[in-house]
């Protein structure tokens, strides 16, 4: 009777105002004026009960994270397929925003192909996700490619886009469209998902997708969902991240197509 005394008294907004209010104080989840953070206890992600229960941010045990914002060249952390007959050592250059810049020769069909040592390898019930942000002088005349790439398949590659098995972007010559490719091998018809975004000269894209772990890839460019490709073909060999660009130019331009890249991310599920 009390209770149903009180409510009748005040309004419902009133009620749950009050309810609220006594919950922060509780909680003191209003910070004082001089708190530096508003989460002053941090962020967790596990229980409190497991090793990492009171750490005080997220903790990396739970996936597998390359990450890479080429605030140096990292010319050791990559290998470059190129000239068609060896492997060189990388050379390259930060951009004066902070990126890694690479560049193809100016003679037509000289490419540039880098990859990591081997990451990771999809799995059935293991979520998945990569990111690429970069960008290209020019977006036709050139292939350009980012991904995760097969690595045996990598040492016999003759072109910026001929990995064997791979899920990457792509972007063919002569065509500023982005397209998604899923390779299982060289033997097998690819998942191709066409004309997701459009490749604009020097301006940065963003291309990620996510795998769920079980039916399906989604494809983000610039962070929306442009995209769903079927997991048919996917790869189930170790894979490597990488990024490549291609000079299609039929006559040599006064230098090659440069590739810019942001940063690379790849993290899979434990």
């Amino acid at each position: 009777m009390v209770i149903k005394q009180f409510f009748n008294k005040f309004p419902t907004h009133s009620v749950l105002v009050l309810l609220l209010t006594a919950i922060v104080l509780a909680t003191g989840a209003i910070p004082a004026l001089g708190q530096v953070t508003n989460l002053p206890n941090g962020v967790s992600t596990v229980t409190r009960a497991s090793l990492f229960g009171y750490l005080t941010e997220p903790t990396q045990s739970k996936n597998i994270v390359f990450f890479d914002d080429f605030l140096v060249p990292s010319t050791g952390d990559y290998i470059n397929h190129r000239a068609y007959t060896t492997i060189n050592t990388p050379t390259a250059a930060i951009g004066t925003d902070g990126s890694l810049q690479i560049e193809a020769d100016y003679t037509d069909g000289n490419w540039e192909l880098w990859r990591t040592a081997t990451i990771i390898t999809l799995e059935s019930g293991k979520k998945t996700w990569f990111a690429a942000r970069l960008k290209c002088s020019q977006a036709t005349d050139c292939i350009i490619t980012a991904g995760l790439y097969d690595v045996a398949g990598m040492a016999t590659v003759t072109s910026a886009s001929s990995a064997t098995a791979c899920v990457m972007f792509q972007v063919d010559d002569d065509d500023a469209s982005i397209d998604f490719r899923v390779l299982l091998t060289s033997t097998t018809t690819a998942t191709t998902t066409t004309a997701v975004g459009t490749l604009t000269a020097d301006t940065y894209v963003t291309m990620g997708w996510y795998y769920d772990g079980d039916t399906e890839i989604k494809i983000f460019v610039d962070d929306v969902h442009v995209g769903t490709s079927a997991v048919t073909y996917i790869p189930t060999t170790p894979l490597c991240a990488g990024f490549g660009v291609h000079n299609g130019k039929t006559a040599d331009p006064d230098g090659g197509p440069a590739l810019n890249l942001d940063y690379l991310l790849v993290c899979k599920e434990r």
